[in-house]
């Protein structure tokens, strides 16, 4: 049996034409009149510092980030500029999030939204809008493309699978209660080719663990990085942040990105979010403390890159 489409799904329209920004700064030094950084003198060694916050045992965070002094920060930075794949990871990756986020700031009254990044394809774009300061929540779930209306039904039945992922959920605040009396909108992001994948989820979602379609929006990413790309130059306003502009001049990069990181799973490399077969839910917690050098390496540069800028924020 085939899953049946959802029609009450709602997708933003398609809008606008592009805005870019351009960063040659990712190797830059460091300098104190952005985000406060610690001021201890630390003597680590570059491969002390290499083990301590960029291998697979840590995730490396912004709370990390603030801990370090000036020194240290210089140091991991000459460790993950020898490492080119992450740092042209970092510069594709960064416009596209400043794009987003000015679309979804315009088109949700400045920032009333969470972002749930469904799988592992949004995580590069997502940890970028978190690093801002944005709502994101995170939910590991892979292998959905082709399942089946029968496949949903066993595992609504299946309390060994579905338990600990309603459980996630909840930790994460993902509820049905939360999202009705919540004043921000709840926005599902996912990569798809077909759009069965983000369809399948939304059953999921609602047949699962009762959260109805209407309640929260479903959108593709790649749709999304298209209206975003598209909305300044279209609509002939002059965003705020002039960073959003005058990088991407046209709709190939965009495409580039798509293919580079998105169609063929190369976003899980950097992103930090494992693969979870949707066959295999109940094994959500085993994945919390996921890391890997290269997104501690990705975690760090954006990080470093939007501290830079002054746009480096908390949650």
């Amino acid at each position: 049996m085939n899953i049946s489409s959802v029609n009450n799904i709602k997708l933003c329209p398609p809008s606008f034409g592009i805005l870019r920004y351009s960063s040659n700064s990712l190797l830059k030094p460091i300098n104190q009149d952005t985000v406060e950084i610690s001021s201890k003198n630390n003597n680590e060694t570059a491969e002390e510092l290499f083990d301590k916050y960029l291998s697979e045992k840590h995730k490396f965070s912004v709370n990390d980030y603030k801990s370090l002094s000036v020194n240290s920060i210089n140091e991991i930075r000459k460790i993950c500029s020898k490492h080119e794949d992450v740092v042209n990871a970092v510069e594709e990756t960064l416009p596209a999030a400043l794009d987003i986020r000015c679309y979804l700031n315009k088109k949700y009254f400045n920032g009333d939204y969470t972002l749930i990044s469904i799988g592992t394809s949004p995580a590069m774009i997502c940890k970028t809008l978190e690093y801002m300061g944005k709502k994101v929540k995170y939910i590991p779930i892979t292998s959905i493309r082709n399942i089946t209306m029968e496949d949903i039904d066993k595992l609504n039945k299946d309390d060994k699978r579905k338990i600990p992922f309603k459980n996630y959920l909840e930790d994460n605040g993902v509820t049905p209660k939360s999202i009705k009396d919540g004043n921000e909108h709840f926005i599902f992001i996912d990569y798809t080719y077909t759009g069965r994948s983000l369809k399948n989820f939304s059953e999921i979602m609602e047949r699962c663990f009762n959260i109805n379609h209407e309640d929260v929006e479903y959108i593709s990413l790649n749709n999304l990085i298209q209206y975003a790309l598209g909305y300044c130059s279209k609509s002939g306003e002059i965003l705020p942040d002039k960073l959003c502009r005058d990088t991407w001049t046209s709709h190939i990069k965009m495409r580039k990105y798509i293919d580079e990181f998105l169609k063929f799973d190369r976003a899980e490399i950097y992103g930090g979010i494992p693969h979870l077969n949707f066959k295999e839910l109940d094994k959500i917690s085993e994945l919390s403390d996921y890391s890997s050098e290269k997104s501690n390496m990705f975690n760090f540069l954006m990080i470093d890159e939007l501290n830079k800028m002054g746009k480096l924020k908390h949650n």
